[in-house]
């Protein structure tokens, strides 16, 4: 194979990637990676890779052969970098920084060791076989050396291709693996990136030698995942997840909430796009209390305006504590259960979604125990939601909001686009009415219409109107956001939308007591 050749008429050769090729489909200009078909240990691998769907793993989209070469597969390029690359750009790896990274690794472990009878091993993990993807989730790439685990089949003569000594515990090497293999790797990867010492190194050293005492609890259970017996290791992965949890929690208690919910937000993987405490300017506060508060924080929902919500957060941010949290991330996993795939119906596939769900439901509950906190620790907190949820993160969104704002465009287009919406959630229960406010943003007074038009329009329900300003545009795509520089008549603007906001929670609080 030669640079640019045409393989099977439409992959066209990019480059050369070890021993295989990047090539880009001349029908649709994706990228795929061209390998061997030989180059695997199982040639049911390749099938099961076929017929599975996830975010983190390459699915097989095509076998080739065009006579001239043997039989190769083509898989999804899964871009991003390297986890050895991304670990090797700072220079100390703290537990709060690595250890959600390390959950990220294990779930994918488990969906590999769950989603398949019998359950799948990959056999070859080390950082260059984890890639962190651009959505901050991590992938696991290079499948040649997996095996399904039958422990009555004996072994087959190929347990120790490209086997990487490093990384391979004892009874890989001796060519009996089984899932707690992956494991040992796993753990072994964790305890190279805490101590900045060769995975060598170790091997040869006990975790407890290594680590400081501080962090005992996570020593001793790395030492179960490396013992050379793997019947003292956790029994399974989903064990290790939840005794790994067990230390990321026993970690976090004292952390200031900022860094307890970063953490939370890096083990909730992709149901949390982004989490950010705004404290810009405190002067003129008063101090808040650590003790817990009897009342909940007062939840409002921003819909699929980012843009809106860190405006009003920099500017309610001055009077009290408030706490912004995107729930607007568009789930990649529930978009791939929607569009047809081929071999959706496949038992495969149903297995993987049954695990899918349950991990959804885990990473739900992380949303929720954020929320809880937030309750003790903030009186407002703001949440961002896509227009059209298609996940749990967004339901919960809307559904646990005190005031949903909808920003909107003062033409008929665009409101009758907004109703239609609004409507469609009403009726499947998310939203109603009476907690939805509109907000003009952002406002052309000389193109759209007028707020008089617009309030009628609203049925009253309009809660302000936020000016563009060409500030807003220069402010776009740099490393400064517009509201950390924000002209003087929006926050003017923003500061009477949060009194007509409070005034509604006002309203609605006075009038839950006296119906109650």
């Amino acid at each position: 194979m030669q640079h640019h050749e045409l393989i099977d008429g439409h992959y066209r050769l990019v480059r050369r990637m070890g021993h295989h090729w990047l090539v880009q489909d001349e029908r649709t200009h994706l990228p795929g990676l061209m390998m061997p078909l030989d180059d695997f240990a199982d040639i049911r691998v390749v099938r099961w890779l076929e017929k599975i769907w996830h975010p983190g793993l390459p699915r097989v989209l095509d076998q080739v052969s065009d006579g001239e070469h043997p039989s190769h597969i083509v898989l999804d390029y899964l871009p991003g970098q390297c986890l050895s690359d991304f670990l090797s750009t700072r220079r100390r790896c703290r537990p709060t920084r690595l250890l959600p990274i390390i959950r990220q690794a294990a779930r994918l472990l488990q969906f590999l060791h769950e989603a398949s009878d019998p359950p799948l091993m990959h056999l070859d993990l080390k950082p260059e076989h984890w890639i962190m993807l651009p959505s901050g989730e991590l992938g696991l790439i290079d499948f040649q050396t997996a095996l399904f685990h039958e422990p009555d089949s004996g072994p087959t003569g190929r347990e120790k291709q490209r086997l990487t000594l490093v990384y391979a515990a004892p009874e890989r090497m001796a060519g009996h693996p089984c899932p707690a293999s992956d494991l040992f790797a796993l753990a072994l990867m964790c305890l190279q990136y805490l101590t900045r010492r060769p995975p060598e190194y170790c091997r040869n050293h006990a975790p407890n030698d290594l680590l400081p005492a501080q962090q005992a609890a996570l020593a001793d259970l790395l030492s179960r995942c490396l013992a050379d017996d793997p019947a003292n290791r956790p029994a399974t992965i989903s064990v290790f997840i939840a005794a790994l949890d067990a230390v990321i929690e026993s970690q976090a208690r004292g952390y200031p909430l900022r860094e307890r919910c970063s953490e939370w937000m890096k083990q909730a993987g992709q149901s949390v796009r982004a989490f950010i405490p705004v404290h810009p300017d405190t002067s003129g506060r008063p101090e808040r209390s650590d003790t817990p508060s009897s009342s909940s924080a007062t939840r409002i929902c921003v819909w699929q305006e980012a843009e809106l919500a860190c405006e009003l957060a920099s500017v309610w941010s001055r009077r009290t504590d408030v706490l912004l949290i995107d729930f607007d991330l568009g789930d990649p996993r529930c978009a791939a259960y929607l569009q047809p795939l081929p071999s959706r119906h496949q038992p495969n596939c149903i297995e993987a979604g049954s695990v899918l769900q349950r991990q959804t439901a885990e990473e739900t509950s992380v949303l929720l125990q954020i929320l809880r906190e937030a309750d003790d620790q903030c009186d407002i907190c703001l949440t961002v939601t896509s227009g059209m949820p298609q996940d749990a993160a967004a339901c919960i969104g809307l559904l646990t909001a005190d005031l949903i704002i909808m920003p909107i465009k003062g033409d008929l287009i665009h409101w009758q686009s907004c109703r239609r919406q609004v409507q469609h959630l009403a009726s499947v229960g998310l939203v109603s009415d009476q907690r939805i406010y509109y907000v003009l943003f952002p406002y052309q007074a000389q193109r759209e219409l007028c707020t008089d038009s617009v309030r009628r329009l609203t049925h009253d329900q309009l809660a302000g109107t936020i000016s563009d300003c060409p500030e807003r545009d220069r402010h776009r795509g740099s490393h400064r956001p517009y509201w950390t520089r924000m002209i003087r008549r929006n926050r003017q603007e923003y500061g009477r939308l949060i009194d007509y906001l409070e005034q509604q929670l006002q309203r609605g609080r006075s009038e839950r007591h006296a119906s109650g």
